[in-house]
């Protein structure tokens, strides 16, 4: 479930239990998710964020909750075009931090030949198309990535969670510049995002795009690991042994 759902969750449990897998669990929300959850009484609750699943655990003694990270497809991802021979300087796609934004946009014109992508406008997709977007992503230095409670606090609250976009970034090959949600760091076994700079964000930007070839071993660095990681093949034995095991106990009881 995209967000909460409820309608075609309620919809699906007339036919037989329900487990639902669920993205989108931001803490402003936590007691009504715990709220139509527990009615369902579903044997297992998958989250990708971290902090939701804790809390869903404790609110949901009668079933099974699991924490299962973000990924993505890798296939669909070219990381081959070194950094040093990319034109997009910088890419920020969908929500965006204004705060940082404001600090580099007109820092990010120079060295020429490097462009920087965003929204001109809310809601403007930049690439409306998805092959768009992968070559996009293949011709890209840096990738933005903060997590939403960083953007839209108002949305998520404290729920820090690493969104698909980091991925997606990373097995392109890009350099990821924002903040790293610690459940990344863990799954990764280090950071692989380029921390801001707050005291100069502009010229941090500007010193990546000026020798982007310096940080080649680090993206070199990041797509091993998240190919290690970060692929949707690699969650689907997880949650079908969750929902096998649950399965076999509700059978023993």
């Amino acid at each position: 479930m995209m967000g909460p759902s409820f309608g075609r969750l309620y919809t699906a449990a007339l036919v037989g239990d329900v487990v639902p897998f669920c993205w989108d669990v931001w803490q402003p929300q936590w007691e009504m998710w715990a709220r139509h959850l527990r009615r369902l009484r579903p044997p297992a609750v998958f989250a990708t964020a971290e902090q939701s699943a804790r809390f869903l655990a404790h609110a949901l003694p009668e079933s099974r909750v699991v924490h299962i990270p973000e990924a993505t497809r890798l296939s669909l991802h070219d990381p081959g075009r070194p950094l040093a021979a990319r034109s997009i300087g910088v890419l920020e796609l969908g929500r965006r931090y204004q705060k940082w934004h404001d600090a580099v946009r007109d820092a990010i014109t120079s060295p020429p030949g490097h462009c920087h992508l965003y929204e001109s406008r809310p809601g403007q997709v930049v690439f409306p198309h998805e092959p768009d977007l992968y070559r996009a992503f293949s011709n890209t230095v840096i990738s933005v990535c903060f997590p939403r409670s960083l953007t839209h606090p108002h949305v998520a609250g404290d729920v820090e969670t690493t969104t698909q976009r980091y991925f997606e970034s990373m097995a392109s090959g890009c350099l990821v510049l924002g903040h790293a949600p610690k459940e990344l760091v863990r799954l990764m076994g280090y950071n692989p995002v380029v921390e801001v700079d707050w005291t100069a964000p502009a010229e941090q930007v500007r010193d990546i795009l000026n020798a982007p070839h310096r940080w080649q071993s680090h993206v070199d660095e990041a797509l091993s690991r998240v190919r290690e990681v970060g692929d949707w093949s690699l969650r689907v034995p997880e949650i079908k042994a969750t929902v096998e095991a649950t399965v076999r106990e509700q059978r023993l009881r």
